[in-house]
């Protein structure tokens, strides 16, 4: 009888490829986070594959912590977005949820650290017509990120772009630290949460939930927003980033544009959830005088999630999840060759090694000369690359290499541009959506991510004023180029093709014109 030590190797099961781990991870994080594989960047995803146990581990959950320190996007700083806290204190005292409770209910719903937790309870006790009358919760699903904006220590990376003088009633320096002011921890309390767990607290005045749907799936946004919606109180408001997909009409959120910033306001006809279904805190000074009483055991065998996960299909069974696993499979082997153990390192955007594949450009920005407003077709081998490539029935290649020179350069606004065309093409209309809103987040001014964000909308049946003001502001900016002129982050279309669309959008597609 063989020992342990000399027992075959072959008895043992084969350790999982590279390729199976991807796959697993892709069916794990959009199953039970929502959120979707290709919004990460390459490296961080090699990183995790490179640690990540065997798929069975992984699908039974062992591995959940992991994979929340992993997908936690850590960029966050005090007034952050700082237009929209100015927007929440000019509307704020006249939300029908003060006159009703007589103080207001705050989420802040991905609160990763806390910066935007502790930005709210400053500008909340500010205000003159709450008088301290109000709460804040703040949740992430990282629960490493939760019990440092618990602490509310922070270095001095928290206040980029921020001058000291404008925190310095609520943020005290300690040495090469800062420390959250403690009067303001009573109106604050923390708890680790997952946004595609139910239910959500209920009867909520604000929600703040920026800069966290843009890694989610299409099917899981909507199912967020409407869970959003109905955790609002009547009259509610809610604010997201204007980089994260914005909310579809009848989930019940209507939009209130206010000249550079927005905010959503639950619908009249929207349901709410009852404000009996209080949430227990699983952090914070209320948590530990509550949550063992409330959750029946010790606090230390708690749940790590403050809401209830509710029984989703089986993983495999929906065809979304399908989709999304042949996706990163697809795009991992045109950026990062097939069937490859991990990369340590990023690397420039690699094309498929079969060589019917054209080679892709350097993962660097698109070159333009002085004076060019990120129009000109000053890097044709892009252009061509992708043109190529879509030309041939190539499109969902086309985004892959795109998408891996985005992660490169996400602030490209003509990387955005492209990548939109590109996903059109190759039918992902929500990645479409997702890059123009980029573009134009980037390029306010710009003719391209204007008449993409207007194209795109008319394609979806919104001729919202909104839409003609996208086309308007493209036309006006055409109009102002020289004739001819082959636009090249419009995918190599011409200054006139673009017109022609934009003058008549009911005439012709503008995804299809050359």
């Amino acid at each position: 009888m063989s020992s342990p030590s000399t027992a075959p190797a072959s008895s043992a099961a084969p350790a999982a490829t590279p390729i199976e781990k991807l796959l697993v991870l892709d069916e794990v994080i959009s199953h039970r986070f929502g959120m979707a594989i290709s919004s990460y960047p390459r490296a961080l995803i090699e990183r995790l594959l490179e640690v990540l146990p065997e798929p069975a581990v992984v699908r039974s959950g062992g591995a959940d912590a992991l994979l929340r320190q992993h997908l936690s996007i850590g960029e966050t700083h005090f007034l952050r977005h700082r237009d929209q806290f100015d927007l929440l204190s000019a509307v704020v005292g006249e939300l029908p949820g003060l006159a009703r409770r007589g103080s207001l209910k705050v989420w802040s719903a991905a609160c990763s650290t806390g910066e935007e937790v502790w930005t709210l309870a400053a500008t909340l006790r500010a205000h003159p017509k709450l008088g301290g009358r109000f709460e804040i919760f703040g949740s992430d699903f990282n629960a490493e990120s939760v019990k440092k904006a618990e602490v509310g220590v922070y270095k001095s990376w928290s206040l980029r772009g921020v001058q000291t003088e404008e925190v310095a009633e609520w943020l005290w320096s300690a040495g090469d630290s800062y420390r959250v002011d403690p009067e303001l921890r009573r109106h604050v309390r923390f708890a680790v949460a997952n946004l595609m767990d139910r239910p959500y607290p209920g009867d909520q005045d604000v929600i703040f939930c920026r800069n966290v749907l843009i890694y989610f799936r299409p099917d899981a946004v909507r199912r967020v927003y409407e869970g959003l919606a109905a955790a609002l109180a009547p009259g509610g408001v809610l604010f997201v980033a204007s980089t994260d997909p914005q909310p579809e009409p009848g989930c019940g959120l209507d939009v209130v544009d206010c000249g550079g910033a927005r905010y959503f306001r639950r619908s009249v006809d929207a349901p709410s959830l009852s404000p009996t279904r209080v949430v227990v805190p699983t952090t914070g000074p209320t948590a530990r005088a509550a949550a063992p009483a409330a959750l029946g055991q010790p606090a230390a065998a708690a749940r790590p999630s403050t809401f209830a996960r509710e029984t989703p299909p089986a993983l495999s069974s929906t065809s979304s999840t399908a989709t999304a696993a042949r996706w990163s499979q697809l795009r991992q082997a045109v950026v990062g060759g097939e069937e490859r153990a991990p990369r340590p390192a990023r690397e420039p955007a690699a094309a498929s090694t079969r060589s019917s594949n054209p080679s892709p450009p350097p993962a660097t920005p698109l070159n333009r000369a002085e004076g060019d407003p990120g129009l000109g077709d000053d890097r044709p081998d892009t252009v061509e690359l992708v043109r190529s490539l879509m030309g041939s029935g190539k499109a969902q290649e086309a985004v892959a290499v795109l998408s891996d020179l985005v992660e490169a350069d996400p602030m490209n606004a003509e990387l955005r541009c492209l990548a939109t065309f590109a996903a059109v093409t190759a039918g992902m209309n929500e990645l479409a959506a997702l890059h123009a809103r980029h573009a134009l987040f980037l390029q306010p001014e710009g003719p391209v991510p204007n008449l993409l964000v207007g194209a795109l909308m008319l394609r979806q049946g919104q001729r919202s004023p909104y839409a003609q003001q996208r086309l308007v502001r493209a036309r006006l900016a055409l109009e102002g180029l020289p004739p001819g002129r082959a636009v090249g982050c419009a995918a190599g279309r011409t200054v006139d093709a673009l017109l022609r669309f934009v003058r008549d959008p009911h005439a012709s597609d503008l995804f299809a014109i050359g």
